[in-house]
């Protein structure tokens, strides 16, 4: 719905996608996807770009609170998201979310989850992104803060951090190197949540094809990663990628088993195909290279002296997309 000169309104179920897509996203890798019953507003002048948006969840049309059964997501959504390019090839985008969550502990009357007892956990933060064509080299550097509480009532200290950085070597090769962090929680019982709350952000993106660690440990994550990309013809492209994880801090498992913080490797391999204008096929095939504290945090060996056999698993895939294009 048209508003004025460059404002908008959608209303109804939506996906929301925004930057690199860590904390918004499609998901489109699932069988599902990823979507909002929400209100949004958008905003566009020249290279400036604001969205307001919101959301609230219940389970029927009540004008009393009542449980809302899929406690895992948000009750209430509110965001602010902003972009602008500062100069030629630097942009700018800032986000701050407001999740309503319920709480999941308290009761008033015998009943949980009522209204008065909901919780607020806030995301805030933003992405540096620097691309220009006439110069080889390119760059992202991410941060984001929360704070509030969880629906337990515990505060919220967590982080992730994010950059990466790609050089063109020549037209049709370039090499990138990056690091992401996302904090850890290393006192379970001082009321402060200090590991990062993902929030509705692609998983398959980030920190390995085969997303052994697409729900981070408690104890954290650092991923160092460095690649390259090859454009073998305007149709055929490849790209490689290697890992190397670490948790912030070492841990337990759930067997009361330690481990360290080194957590093992992974490589990553990717070929993309351009079939006609609308069709693609993309082939990836991806190994971990697994050490006893991968297969301890993980819940794999019931002691520290006994490990499964396999100790490099495997995973392969061909993808065909189809986005065919009307009038």
């Amino acid at each position: 719905m048209l508003l004025m000169p460059g404002g908008s309104l959608k209303i109804g179920r939506q996906v929301l996608k925004y930057d690199d897509n860590r904390l918004f996203s499609g998901s489109d890798w699932s069988n599902t996807g990823t979507s909002h019953d929400a209100a949004l507003f958008k905003f566009c002048v020249n290279d400036f770009q604001g969205h307001l948006g919101f959301a609230y969840n219940n389970n029927s049309i009540l004008s009393s609170e009542t449980l809302y059964k899929p406690g895992s997501n948000y009750r209430f959504l509110g965001y602010l998201w902003l972009t602008k390019d500062i100069v030629k090839g630097l942009n700018l985008s800032l986000i701050g979310v407001d999740e309503g969550v319920q709480d999941t502990i308290g009761t008033k009357n015998g009943v949980n989850y009522l209204k008065i007892n909901m919780y607020h956990a806030y995301t805030f933060g933003g992405n540096l992104k620097f691309s220009d064509a006439e110069i080889p080299v390119s760059g992202l550097a991410t941060a984001y803060f929360q704070a509030g509480n969880n629906s337990s009532g515990s505060k919220l200290n967590g982080k992730m951090l994010a950059i990466k950085a790609e050089y063109k070597i020549i037209d049709f090769l370039s090499v990138n190197v990056g690091t992401d962090y996302i904090s850890g929680d290393n006192n379970s019982t001082d009321g402060i949540q200090s590991n990062f709350k993902k929030l509705y952000g692609t998983d398959h993106s980030f920190n390995g094809s085969m997303e052994y660690w697409k729900v981070p440990l408690t104890q954290g994550l650092l991923d160092y990663y460095g690649g390259i990309t090859g454009k073998i013809s305007k149709d055929l492209s490849l790209a490689g990628t290697y890992h190397i994880f670490n948790s912030e801090y070492a841990g337990k498992n759930k067997k009361g088993i330690e481990f360290g913080k080194d957590l093992g490797s992974e490589i990553d391999l990717i070929v993309n195909y351009k079939l006609n204008t609308c069709t693609t096929v993309q082939g990836g095939w991806s190994m971990y290279f697994t050490n006893n504290n991968t297969l301890i945090s993980k819940d794999m060996m019931n002691s520290i002296t006994v490990a499964p056999s396999i100790r490099t698993p495997q995973w392969a895939y061909v993808m065909f997309t189809v986005k065919p294009k009307f009038l």
